[in-house]
Order: structure tokens, then C-alpha cells, then sequence
């Protein structure tokens, strides 16, 4: 009994697992058009790299990512981040566009490719390949049985 009970979770955990990625990429893809539609554009400069801390187990992991200046002060970090310091300070100086929201801060964001349009790009093309692929395969595996 506990045998089975471990086994439905096992494969209720590895199909949560396959379907996530659609949530994630539908989640990321309504942030960005909010974004979008409620945000003004500002010029910025990247000043300098902002680190934040991931703790897994018993070892913490650093990561690295910009900091954007806008010419009235406001500081907008980067939500995508390098695992090395030298690929974040290589951005250090670039002119950039950054989306400010009039009231709310956890709605600004850098408008640079990798921080705003890569996490999307890969999650929506994951789901739009991925799935109809496995769906191909397994319909031919079917058809050949």
C-alpha cells in the first residue's frame, strides 16, 4: 500500500514536472504585456551589479546582475542574473531603456534582451516544440505497436 502511495506521487510529481513549464511561460508572457502597457520608457545607464544569494542544501550560490540608473536617480535591478561577476560588469556603462511603472517598483524592469525577452523566448518556445513533438512521438510509437 504505502508501496503505491509513493509511486502515484513519484508520477503525479513527474507530471506536474513536464506540465509547469506551461503555467511559467502563460505567467512570464501576461508580465511582460502588463509591463508593457502600464510602464513609461526612461533612458538609464547600467551603474553597477547588484549580487543575490541562492541557498540550496547546506551551500549557498551567488549571482550576479545589473543595476540601471535612470537620469532622475531611480535604480532599477535586473531580474536576470549571471552565475559570474565579469559577464555582469561587462554590461557596466551600457545605455539602456528601462520600463518604470508610476506607482508600483516591483513592476520596473530593464529593457535589455536578456532581462526582459530571453526567459519568455525560451519557455514559450520550449512549450510550443516540446509538447507537439512528445504528442508526434507517441502517436507514431502508437501507430507502429
Amino acid at each position: 500500500m504505502v508501496a503505491k502511495i509513493i509511486g502515484y506521487l513519484i508520477g503525479g510529481l513527474f507530471v506536474l514536472g513536464l506540465l509547469a513549464p506551461i503555467p511559467i511561460s502563460l505567467w512570464m508572457i501576461w508580465d511582460r504585456v502588463t509591463v508593457l502597457s502600464s510602464t513609461e520608457v526612461e533612458p538609464a545607464l547600467i551603474e553597477s551589479c547588484h549580487h543575490r544569494y541562492r541557498t540550496s542544501g547546506s551551500r549557498s550560490k551567488g549571482s550576479w546582475g545589473p543595476v540601471a540608473v535612470t537620469e532622475r536617480g531611480l535604480k532599477v535591478k535586473g531580474d536576470f542574473t549571471w552565475s559570474k561577476k565579469s559577464w555582469c560588469e561587462s554590461d557596466i556603462g551600457d545605455e539602456v531603456n528601462v520600463f518604470v511603472h508610476p506607482t508600483d517598483k516591483s513592476k520596473n524592469r530593464i529593457n535589455t534582451f536578456f532581462q526582459f525577452w530571453f526567459l519568455p523566448i525560451i519557455s514559450t518556445s520550449f512549450c510550443l516544440f516540446f509538447y507537439p513533438l512528445s504528442y508526434r512521438l507517441k502517436k507514431k510509437k502508437k501507430k507502429d505497436k
